[in-house]
């Protein structure tokens, strides 16, 4: 296929990058009858409020959304998975408190439940933090981009991080139900297992634990709260950490008889450093 205009095109995308509207990467031009395909699947009035920083005077409306949406590569039916997710970091609550600005480099993480995960074409398998699938890369992608043109935050100006992280790109993830030996993340806070959700929460970083040299759920719990420990990050009663378990490691603990409720107790127990006397 060619593109009727290329130079516009390109003129285009380099216009947006002067301004400052992208993440460093290219984004894609937006038209207002681009625009309104996202808007028709809101179900929203585009001036509705979805999060304000009052701390900047600055308001992300459904528009403002949906606009960085197309930016970031959006399909116009992911969008109200986008509005969720942005609907989720409001009820976590830390977003509007000037976290997205710190010095420890916090990023949006997004967990996708429900039917929705096949519908558009969400990886919940391998390479589940990796490249390759569209609606992972660009959902996670219009939350930063939102941050970026709606409240500013960009690097070296707002955003004061101080290292960063790879997530502050996109970090979006759908939980992988059909090989979980447990109910699925949303079931927990009492949706029901056909019912389709965005679990998001604020990360400072993401690890990676090589953990195949045992079969025993304590060993295991031991490693991945050392892993957790030495981050610097300990769990106590204003942080937190979101383990992400392989298959394999999910059913090994599940077949010795351990609920989630199990796991995140022996790693809050293990998650302890000390010093010596």
């Amino acid at each position: 296929m060619f593109i009727e205009d290329p130079a516009g095109l390109r003129q285009a995308m380099e216009y947006y990058a002067d301004q400052g509207w992208t993440d460093g990467l290219p984004v894609v031009p937006v038209t207002e009858s681009y625009l309104a395909e996202y808007l028709a699947f809101s179900g929203r009035d585009p001036d509705d409020v979805l999060l304000g920083m009052p701390h900047l005077n600055r308001e992300l409306t459904v528009r403002l959304a949906a606009i960085n949406a197309a930016l970031a590569g959006c399909r116009p039916e992911y969008f109200p998975v986008v509005l969720a997710a942005w609907e989720s970091l409001v009820a976590e609550g830390y977003v509007g408190r000037a976290i997205w600005q710190s010095t420890t480099g916090t990023a949006p993480f997004l967990i996708v439940n429900g039917p929705v995960r096949e519908r558009l074409g969400l990886n919940s398998t391998g390479n589940v933090f990796g490249s390759g699938f569209r609606a992972n890369a660009t959902i996670g992608r219009a939350i930063r981009l939102g941050a970026i043109n709606a409240f500013g935050l960009r690097p070296h100006e707002l955003d004061q991080a101080t290292q960063g992280t790879p997530a502050k790109y996109t970090a979006c993830i759908a939980e992988n139900e059909e090989q979980s030996p447990w109910p699925a993340l949303h079931t927990e806070f009492g949706l029901a297992a056909a019912d389709s959700a965005v679990t998001a929460m604020v990360i400072r970083s993401c690890v990676h634990i090589e953990a195949r040299h045992t079969r025993v759920p304590e060993q295991l719990a031991a490693d991945l709260a050392g892993t957790i420990a030495r981050t610097g990050a300990l769990i106590h009663e204003t942080i937190s950490a979101a383990l992400v378990l392989s298959p394999e490691h999910a059913r090994l603990l599940a077949a010795a008889g351990w609920s989630k409720a199990d796991v995140r107790q022996a790693v809050y127990e293990r998650a302890v450093l000390g010093w010596p006397e």
